[in-house]
This record gives C-alpha cells, sequence and structure tokens, in this order.
C-alpha cells in the first residue's frame, strides 16, 4: 500500500537538544497533534537549511517526513512565520516563555489538547514579545496567567470557589491556602506550617485570567505582596502537576 509519509503543520519549536555530532532533538508544539517529537538532522552544522529557522519559540509551518521504522519525524523544512527574537532581550520574558515550554513537555502538552495548548501558547508569546510596553511585573503577571489556564486544560486548575476541605464557598475578600501536594485551596482553619496564602486579589486576578482572557492582565499591576504570594501559590501547583520540581523555576525561580 502506498502511503504518504509527508505531512506539513503548524508548529511552535518548544525544546531543542543536540543529538549526535550535528544533529538536535526537537520537539514541535501542534494544534493537530499536540507535543511532536521530532529530527533535525544537520541543524548544528553551519551549512544546514535550517539553521536559524528552527530556534526556540520560533512558530510557522513545518514540514515533516515520517519514517514508520523510527520513533521521530524527520523536519525537512521551516518556514517561520514569527519569531520570538524579542525575548533574547528581556530575561524575565525568556524565563516564563521557558518555564511555560517545559512544563508542556514535561505533561505530554496535555494528551489530546493539542489544539487549546497551541492557542494558549501564541497568545502567551504575543503578549512577550511586547516587553518594551510594560515593565517585569506585568511580564510576570502574563506568565502566571498563562500557567494558571494551562492547568485548566490540563484539568487540575484548583477551584477558586470553594474549600476542598470544609467543602463551602470562600467568603468575599477570604483568603484561600494551598498545601503543595494537597487537593486544592483550604480555608485559613485548614491551613498549616506549609501552606501557601493566595489573597483575595490574587484569586480575582487568576480568576480574571481565565474567564477574561490574558491580555487584561497586561491593565494594571498587583502591588508587590499580592504578586509574589499569588507566584508562589501558581508555581507550587504546576510543579504539582508536573509531579516534579520544574529546572526553570530552579534555575531562573527569582525572575519568575
Amino acid at each position: 500500500m502506498n502511503v504518504n509519509r509527508s505531512s506539513q503543520q503548524l508548529a511552535i519549536v518548544l525544546r531543542i537538544s543536540p543529538f549526535g555530532e550535528s544533529h538536535a532533538l526537537v520537539d514541535l508544539l501542534t494544534p493537530e497533534e499536540g507535543l511532536l517529537p521530532a529530527v533535525a538532522y544537520g541543524l548544528r552544522s553551519r551549512r544546514s537549511s535550517l539553521r536559524g529557522t528552527v530556534v526556540p519559540f520560533a512558530r510557522g509551518e513545518a514540514w515533516l517526513y515520517r519514517d514508520p521504522r523510527q520513533e521521530r519525524s524527520k523536519i525537512t523544512d521551516f518556514a517561520v512565520e514569527r519569531y520570538a527574537l524579542d525575548l533574547q532581550h528581556d530575561l524575565t520574558a525568556f524565563y516564563h516563555a521557558s518555564l511555560w515550554a517545559e512544563l508542556i513537555w514535561r505533561t505530554h502538552a496535555s494528551g489530546d489538547a493539542g489544539a487549546a495548548v497551541y492557542d494558549l501558547l501564541c497568545q502567551g508569546l504575543d503578549l512577550l514579545q511586547r516587553p518594551g510596553e510594560y515593565g517585569g511585573p506585568l511580564v510576570r503577571q502574563v506568565g502566571l496567567g498563562v500557567l494558571w489556564r494551562y492547568l485548566a486544560i490540563l484539568g487540575v486548575q484548583p477551584d477558586l470557589d470553594t474549600c476542598v476541605a470544609a467543602e463551602r464557598p470562600f467568603q468575599q475578600g477570604e483568603t484561600r491556602y494551598y498545601q503543595p501536594g494537597g487537593d486544592g485551596l483550604v480555608s485559613g482553619e485548614w491551613a498549616g506550617p506549609a501552606t501557601l496564602p493566595l489573597p483575595a486579589r490574587g484569586a480575582a486576578f487568576l480568576r480574571a485570567a481565565e474567564e477574561r482572557g490574558l491580555a487584561i492582565l497586561t491593565a494594571r499591576a498587583l502591588d508587590e505582596d499580592t504578586l509574589a504570594r499569588t507566584r508562589s501559590v501558581v508555581l507550587a501547583a504546576v510543579q504539582d502537576a508536573a509531579e516534579r520540581p520544574l529546572n526553570t523555576v530552579a534555575v531562573a525561580g527569582g525572575l519568575l
């Protein structure tokens, strides 16, 4: 039977790692198939036609060849529609994008939710491509908003409305608490030494990220304390979702 082994689809370059002397393993995020492992032969060679196109966070059209005897596809061409060059000039933005990529890779792009994950990452990268329009705190807000929405795609986003221990709604203005490795958010009477507080304003911020879209996150900065506490909760929740500590958090936690 004659089988067409070539395909063409939208993709974001999520992760690149060396392979052999001059090749690279590339993890692509596609709306059709989610996380797609591929090989870019000769990518690290100066004469490679893929050099300068298959780079982190580049988006475009990927041409792939699939050999059924191999575990990965081969990238034969990549037409870039948008680079993420501005991220190279803003470490805060770069490390947030890196954290998104690591989390998506660790969680296999949520399995069959490729289109939703692809769309979310595109939105986030578009906002991070404008670092000069707002300062570090707003970049952090975008970063946390994308992580929070990704938790919803994974199906593990903590419930902002209900205390999982008391099974009652949170009151207006009430602080929630997150227990790393626990089942969700609890009220103050269930808080312990290891629980992380989520102020009411932080909960409202996360709800806005989910219900009103990411662009709202750049409208106004949270106060420093609320942002720091919200950051701690979100980073703990995503590492629980990944079921392991994330390298980007360990390396660049101070910039997230």
